[in-house]
C-alpha cells in the first residue's frame, strides 16, 4: 500500500506539472503499471482488500472495507491499460517499467482470470493474443531468452541486465537496497546461511535430470575440513536453491541480485497454455514456445500429445523453470492443485494444519483497529 499511495500520488497530480509531456506520459504510465501490479500481488494473496484509489487523506479510510476479487482484477486491467496507452512504445529501461512489461503482465494476469476464483475461461484467448502481441515484438522491446541457464542466473545474481527481464527489481548493495533473497536466506546455516527457504523434497525428486537440475539447486556443499555435506544431512534435510547463487560461494545478506518478476520465458509459456486451453489443438507455435525453453534445460523436445498431456506438461515446465520465483504458487491456487500437490508431500515435511486455504487473512492487527476489513 505504500507503493500505492506513491502512484496514487502520481496519478493524482500530474495534470498540475509543467514539463514534457513525453516524460509525464512515460512516469505516469509507470505508476498505473505499478499499481496494477500491486494490486494483482495483494488479491491473489488475500482475496478481497480494500481498493484506494485516491493518495488525498479521508478519515473514512480509517473504516474502509474491502473490494470483491472481480472488482479489483477490473481495476486491475483499466490501470495496464492507461499504461499501455501512456508509455513510449520504445524498448525496456533498466529497473524501469516498459510498455511491453503492461502489456506482458495483462497476458499473465489473464491467464489468472480465467483461473479460480474467478473461473473466467474466455480469458484464455485474451492471454494467449496479449502474450503473442509482445513475443512478436520482442526484437523492438529488447526481450528474448537468454541461451543458457547459468548465464542467465550468473546475470542476474550479478544484477547484470538479461534480455530475459520484462520486469524486475533490481538492487545495488553499495547504496542501501539491497536483496537478501539472493544472499543469506537462501543459504544453509551450515555455510553461515539463514535457512529461510528451500525446495520441497517431491518437488526435488520430480524435477527432470539435466542442466537446469544441477543449476536450480544445491545438493551438497564442502564444509572448511574439507567434508562434504549432502542435503539429505544438512540441518533441515532438504536441498536449497542454487540458482540464486550461480557464480559464488559468498555468504552475505547484501547482493545486488536483480529480482525477475516477470521474465520473457513466461511470456512463452502462458502463450502455450492458453493457446492450447482457447483452441481445439496445440499449434506449432505453442510447441516451439515450450520446447525453447526445454531445449535451454537439457531435456527432449515435445511433439504429438493430447491437449490435456501438453497442457499439464506446461504446468509443470512453470513449475521447473520458475522454481523459487513466486510462480508455483500462484498456479496451485488458479488451477486448485493444492490438495493434490500436498497428497504427495515427502513424510519428513512439517505437517499441514487444517484444511487447504488459497487465500492469507486479513491481518488480525489490521481487523482489530479497523473491523470492516474482516467483514
Amino acid at each position: 500500500y505504500k507503493s500505492i499511495q506513491g502512484a496514487n500520488n502520481i496519478i493524482g497530480n500530474y495534470t498540475s506539472t509543467t514539463c514534457d509531456q513525453t516524460a509525464i506520459n512515460q512516469i505516469v504510465g509507470e505508476a498505473y503499471f505499478l499499481r496494477a501490479l500491486d494490486y494483482y500481488w495483494l488479491v491473489r494473496l488475500w482475496g478481497n482488500v480494500p481498493l484506494i484509489t485516491s493518495a488525498a487523506y479521508d478519515p473514512a479510510v480509517l473504516t474502509i472495507g474491502t473490494t470483491g476479487t472481480k472488482e479489483i482484477y477490473q481495476f486491475i486491467e483499466s490501470d495496464l491499460a492507461n499504461a499501455t496507452k501512456l508509455m513510449a512504445n520504445m524498448p525496456l529501461t533498466t529497473g524501469r517499467a516498459s510498455k511491453g512489461a503492461a502489456i506482458a503482465l495483462l497476458a499473465d494476469v489473464y491467464l489468472t482470470e480465467a483461473g479460480w476464483p474467478l473461473n473466467d475461461q474466455s480469458k484464455y484467448a485474451l492471454a494467449a493474443t496479449t502474450a503473442k502481441q509482445v513475443i512478436d515484438n520482442k526484437a523492438h522491446y529488447g526481450f528474448d531468452l537468454v541461451p543458457d541457464f547459468y548465464t542467465l542466473w550468473a546475470n542476474l545474481y550479478a544484477g547484470t541486465p538479461v534480455a530475459e527481464e520484462v520486469f524486475a527489481l533490481h538492487a545495488c548493495a553499495t547504496c542501501g537496497n539491497y536483496n537478501s533473497i539472493f544472499g543469506n536466506s537462501s543459504i544453509q546455516s551450515e555455510e553461515g546461511g539463514w535457512d529461510d527457504y528451500f525446495s520441497e523434497i517431491t518437488f526435488f525428486n520430480e524435477f527432470p535430470a539435466g542442466i537446469r537440475k544441477n543449476i536450480t539447486f544445491t545438493t551438497s556443499i564442502t564444509k572448511a575440513d574439507g567434508t562434504v555435506l549432502p542435503w539429505q544431512n544438512n540441518a533441515v534435510k532438504h536441498p536449497y536453491f542454487g540458482k540464486f547463487r550461480v557464480g559464488t560461494k559468498e555468504v552475505t545478506y547484501t547482493t545486488n541480485g536483480t529480482q525477475s518478476l516477470i521474465r520473457y520465458s513466461h511470456l512463452l509459456l502462458i502463450y502455450a497454455e492458453a493457446q492450447a486451453r482457447s483452441e481445439s489443438t496445440v499449434n506449432p507455435q505453442s510447441y516451439a514456445y515450450i520446447n525453447a525453453i526445454r531445449k535451454r534445460a537439457g531435456l527432449a523436445d515435445l511433439s504429438g500429445m493430447t491437449k490435456d498431456n501438453f497442457i499439464n506438461a506446461v504446468i509443470n515446465e512453470r513449475a521447473w523453470e520458475f522454481a523459487g520465483e513466486s510462480t508455483r504458487w500462484f498456479d496451485l491456487v488458479r488451477l486448485q492443485l493444492l490438495a493434490q500437490v500436498n497428497a504427495k508431500r515427502n513424510v519428513n515435511e512439517i505437517p499441514i494444519i487444517g484444511p487447504v486455504k488459497y487465500t492469507f487473512p486479513i491481518p488480525l492487527n489490521d481487523v482489530l483497529l479497523n473491523p470492516n476489513l474482516g467483514k
